[in-house]
């Protein structure tokens, strides 16, 4: 194991999890639970409206947050990876959240018929969450490897990370389940648990894999590790 890579693993993941993760904790934990925030006496409309911009406009920041920490550890110019981290993480939340809101229907749908097996709503949240986390992972860290100048290596990147934020999503809701006995309320719930809390839980260790196997990735096509002295400020070029 080398050194480097470990810490630059780590240096990411951590990163990642900060950023994009904790853009999606600040929506769906922080905000609501500011302080006269529920109780305002503000048009019903008014709070549509901002809670759809908040939705919007907290994934951008994080994103952006994401490339231009990611390209300014690499000692490589920011601007583009920044632009690019907004749009691609932002995107990706937008499509993903629609995509899941509307499984929620069919998902209501069938989770009744399987009430005699025990922690159903907790299964089909996992079954439906596993494959969203893994893709919107792999096609972040694919686009940011490839805006870095990880060309020839971005797909190999993007997948790793994908399959990593995935498999850590799946084995940290079976462990809140079936070690913590944190449930997803359903009829054969022992801790009772909001999906958005176990939601937040498992995304941030998906986070963290999939940040960590990005930055031990890009730092094994070094030879030696990251050198930050070699790397230059403002060019986009592949790196050699």
């Amino acid at each position: 194991m080398k050194v480097k890579q470990l810490y630059w693993g780590i240096v990411i993941a951590l990163l990642t999890a900060i950023t994009l993760a904790g853009s999606i904790a600040l929506i769906f934990e922080v905000i609501p639970r500011m302080p006269g925030l529920a109780s305002a006496h503000v048009p019903i409309t008014l709070k549509f409206i901002a809670g759809i911009a908040v939705f919007f406009s907290l994934p951008l920041a994080g994103g952006a947050l994401w490339g231009a920490g990611t390209a300014a550890l690499m000692k490589r110019n920011v601007k583009s990876p920044t632009v690019f981290g907004a749009l691609s993480w932002g995107s990706s939340v937008a499509v993903l959240g629609i995509l899941l809101y509307f499984s929620q229907i069919p998902a209501a749908a069938l989770n009744p018929s399987l009430e005699w097996i025990p922690n159903s709503t907790h299964m089909i949240f996992t079954t439906i969450f596993v494959p969203a986390v893994a893709l919107a992972a792999s096609f972040n860290t694919w686009m940011m490897s490839g805006k870095l100048g990880f060309n020839d290596d971005k797909g190999m990147i993007g997948k790793k990370a994908g399959i990593a934020a995935g498999l850590v999503f799946l084995i940290v809701s079976m462990s809140l389940l079936f070690i913590l006995d944190w449930e997803i309320a359903g009829p054969f719930a022992g801790r009772r648990y909001s999906m958005i809390k176990i939601m937040l839980v498992c995304n941030t260790g998906a986070a963290l894999a999939g940040g960590m196997v990005m930055g031990w990735m890009l730092a094994s096509q070094q030879k030696g590790g990251f050198r930050l002295a070699y790397f230059t400020l403002l060019d986009d070029q592949p790196l050699t």
